[in-house]
């Protein structure tokens, strides 16, 4: 038996490029489009031979009965494929990315010369050979397929392309990807816009859409008319205009929905589950990649409900755009969603296989100002995936808000998150809040020497938190859940107190953050 593998690519530095948020859709969906277009050639003949990724997205759209409307932008196609047969596939996959790369030249619109640089630009390679198991120092680590050939994979991604290459193609066809039929395909019109930041960040106001097709508006221009569009929607009822009073109470944005979260998303312990399905069951691999495959239609379908834009959902691999507050939720349950889906699509039909940490996901958030340069923000999410998230945790949440003040603050939460940091997460008690962060700092002997007793935490909140602000059944459950958040957080964090303090300090922050009316 022979295995055929192909890697695409730049992804990163293609990622890199982007400005706007068409542009970054436009970076991503290429190369989802180019695997696609693989993936179809080869379906012609091969259709039974392909391992990964599941090749059938439509019959699978179908079963699970996802709305296409909300899945239509995302890229789900990933940078990978494998194949096996008996004599090997390597000139028949050849001459399906040869075709891919002139269908795409064709979709983007691109002139004999503009698809030669093109060509030039993009990364294919392919590796083929019979499996022969290497040799692992640890006994207990065994070698598959899969993860052979991934490695051969990742080397040759190694290899970069010098020679007459043209690094400024492909961000001149990001700048014109509204004007092609690829984009026509996709969106269904030229003269429709790509949801903007503003668009995003504010789609959980339940509003009209207003377009604003570049920022060079002052803010308070854009603002006062999101304000007055939400007015307008808001203050009628059955075509009846509501009494002054009440319209007052309308109109008001959160700090916010002036923030977008960028969001990347990545499997922990995937890679092993798949190694020890062809250890225990290697006939159940196609039902694991139907299974990814399932889970990210699912996602990009919740993110998109949700107001968000999947940008990429390529199996247990996650990127979009998404407002920071929703339609009565937040970034944070919109996660707990995903998670669930995962579960019920990935862990739960697998849960026979023996292995010792179950797969979960991990998630970097970067929360931005909505004039915050792009590139920057999803270099951030990336950042707090792989250095964070990913690095000393997994299944975590590595956020960070830069705030238009030029302030920042970030920590790691593990998953599941606590209950009782989630009842805070939706709590408007700012006053409180205020009280508690100045205290941290304030108190910080006295907290360092108390944090381990629960008891003299108690005492603590009692005495210094008594004043009839404090004496109200809502704030007395607010005093109890901080209280708690204070010694799990220290509980995770292994009793130490400065790392403690710093991660108590960002969930109090974030909290005030996606509650708050106040400007910035």
């Amino acid at each position: 038996m022979k295995y055929t593998a192909l890697t695409i690519g730049p992804i990163i530095k293609s990622l890199s490029l982007a400005h706007k948020t068409r542009e970054l859709w436009a970076a991503s969906y290429i190369f989802s489009f180019f695997m696609e277009n693989v993936i179809e050639e080869i379906k012609k003949g091969h259709k039974n031979n392909i391992i990964l990724p599941y090749p059938d997205k439509d019959d699978l759209i179908n079963e699970l009965k996802i709305d296409i409307r909300h899945i239509k932008k995302a890229g789900m196609f990933s940078d990978r494929l494998f194949l096996q047969s008996e004599t090997g596939l390597f000139d028949q996959l050849q001459a399906a990315v040869n075709k891919a790369l002139n269908d795409i030249a064709v979709k983007l619109g691109l002139s004999d010369a503009g698809a030669l640089n093109l060509k030039k630009y993009l990364t294919s390679y392919i590796v083929e050979g019979e499996y022969n198991e290497r040799p692992f120092k640890n006994p207990d680590e065994k070698d598959n397929i899969i993860y052979q050939f991934n490695d051969f994979l990742a080397n040759c991604e190694l290899q970069t392309k010098y020679s007459n290459q043209d690094n400024d193609c492909f961000l001149r066809i990001l700048e014109s990807i509204n004007k092609t039929s690829l984009y026509e395909g996709v969106i269904g019109s030229l003269n429709t816009p790509f949801p903007s930041i503003i668009e995003i960040a504010t789609s959980g106001l339940d509003i009209p859409t207003l377009s604003f097709k570049n920022y060079d508006e002052e803010d308070a221009e854009i603002w006062n008319a999101i304000i007055e569009k939400e007015k307008e929607e808001k203050c009628k009822v059955d075509k009846k205009e509501l009494s002054k009073e009440k319209c007052k109470l309308y109109g008001k944005l959160k700090v916010s929905h002036k923030y977008i979260a960028i969001v990347q998303a990545d499997g922990d312990n995937v890679g092993k589950l798949i190694k020890q399905i062809y250890t225990e069951d290697s006939s159940r691999i196609f039902d694991f990649t139907k299974a990814l495959s399932g889970f990210a239609l699912k996602a990009a379908e919740k993110i998109s409900k949700y107001g968000g834009l999947p940008v990429y959902a390529g199996g247990d691999d996650l990127l979009f755009f998404a407002p920071v507050t929703g339609k009565g939720n937040n970034i944070f349950e919109l996660i707990s969603e995903l998670d669930k889906v995962f579960k019920k699509a990935v862990i739960d039909p697998f849960n026979t296989i023996t292995l010792e940490q179950k797969p979960s996901m991990s998630y970097g958030v970067s929360i931005t100002y909505y004039k915050f340069p792009l590139h920057e923000a999803l270099a951030i999410a990336r950042k707090l995936l792989f250095e964070k998230a990913k690095k000393d945790f997994k299944n975590a949440i590595a956020f960070k808000v830069s705030k238009h003040s030029g302030s920042s603050f970030e920590t790691v939460l593990s998953k599941p998150l606590d209950t009782n940091f989630e009842y805070l997460l939706g709590q408007k008690e700012e006053l409180l809040l205020n009280s508690f962060m100045y205290n941290l700092d304030k108190h910080k002997t006295i907290l360092e020497s108390i944090i381990a007793d629960t008891v003299k935490l108690k005492n603590y909140f009692d005495n210094f938190y008594n004043e009839d602000i404090h004496k109200s059944n809502e704030a007395e459950d607010f005093k109890k859940n901080v209280r708690i958040l204070i010694t799990e957080t220290y509980k995770s964090n292994n009793n130490d107190f400065e790392r403690t303090m710093h991660s108590v300090y960002s969930k109090l922050r974030l909290i005030k953050f996606l509650n708050s009316n106040n400007n910035d």
